[in-house]
């Protein structure tokens, strides 16, 4: 054996030596932070019977590993679920050998049975958040340990770079036309702390089509507070008027995540969301972040053709999600 441990963190309050590991980490996210996941309410989880239980495996004191992850009480027993109230969850690791990982494993297999916890569900982040290569030994060891692939789900992502053609170089024909049908109509994309703004247009956006949004107005403001370099705001302007907006969240510092895309009906023809696309895009490249997460898009296995296509005009490829159960 390894001679590793466990230590269970009861709460999301900050702690340096789990922030730093999970910043420097081959594969840690802001999703994975107990400091970003306290942005949401204390009651909003407790009051569906949840009791945070992260994870932090050490070997000779140090963390080399580390789960955020909570219990759920539910009719059918005990739920842990990694992540809760973030996109992606699952083991984050440094750098280990197999018989390490295998231990990992088995202390949180070890874990569930002595906290009579019936299921657990894991969604770990795609290959394009590793900083390093991508440590295939927890899909094995998940899959041998009886987890299977509850679901799926389809994400379009892309190669960042510093290039002055980038990333007019990548467009496809009609997404080229579009920016430069914006840039004609007069429209600028600025980077912007105007949260207010932005979040007005995703509001109208979302109700259109009858779909919350994710965040509240005051958790967005409360997650900027909590980490201000790590939440960008783009809002395309027609002079004084703002039509399109996007919100990117800078989950480590290779990749990227676009969490929100927007505009105003009343403004579509504009095109100003390909104009903030273009603009972020080439933003990011030069800030020398590789990958840009564009979300998902499919529901399940439904995948949403548009929503594809629109994504594709960027030079993406696609990726996938998996929802891990056991």
């Amino acid at each position: 054996m390894a001679g590793i441990t466990l230590e269970i963190i009861a709460d999301n309050n900050y702690r340096k030596e789990v922030e730093d590991f999970i910043r420097a980490s081959a594969n840690g996210t802001l999703f994975h932070s107990p400091t970003f996941l306290s942005y949401h309410p204390e009651e909003k989880f407790k009051s569906q019977g949840g009791r945070i239980c992260h994870l932090a495996f050490r070997k000779k004191s140090s963390i080399i590993a580390f789960m955020p992850g909570m219990v759920f009480q539910t009719e059918q027993g005990a739920v842990f679920k990694s992540p809760y109230g973030g996109s992606y969850g699952s083991f984050i690791y440094d750098q280990l050998s197999f018989a390490e990982a295998r231990e990992t494993i088995e202390l949180f297999l070890a874990f569930l049975s002595e906290n009579g916890v019936k299921q657990a569900r894991l969604v770990p982040a795609p290959p394009c958040y590793s900083r390093n290569t991508f440590l295939d030994y927890y899909q094995y060891l998940l899959l041998a340990s009886g987890f299977r692939i509850e679901k799926a789900e389809i994400l379009l992502v892309c190669s960042l770079c510093s290039d002055k053609e980038y990333p007019l170089n990548i467009l496809e024909k009609n997404a080229r036309k579009f920016y430069n049908q914006a840039l004609l109509k007069g429209l600028k994309a600025e980077l912007t702390e105007d949260l207010s703004a932005f979040y007005r247009i995703l509001v109208q956006n979302r109700a259109r089509h009858n779909v919350f949004t994710t965040h509240t107005y005051e958790e967005l403001v409360r997650i900027r507070e909590l980490f201000p370099d790590r939440i960008l705001t783009w809002i395309v302007y027609l002079d004084s008027q703002a039509i399109a907006g996007a919100l990117f969240f800078l989950c480590n510092t290779q990749t990227a995540n676009c969490f929100y895309l927007c505009h105003d009906d009343q403004y579509s023809a504009y095109r100003g969301t390909n104009l903030v696309m273009v603009e972020a895009l080439k933003w990011l490249g030069g800030q020398g972040y590789k990958w840009m997460d564009f979300g998902p898009s499919s529901f399940g296995y439904e995948p949403h053709l548009d929503l594809i296509r629109f994504k594709e005009s960027f030079g993406t490829f696609g990726a996938i999600r998996y929802y891990y159960l056991k």
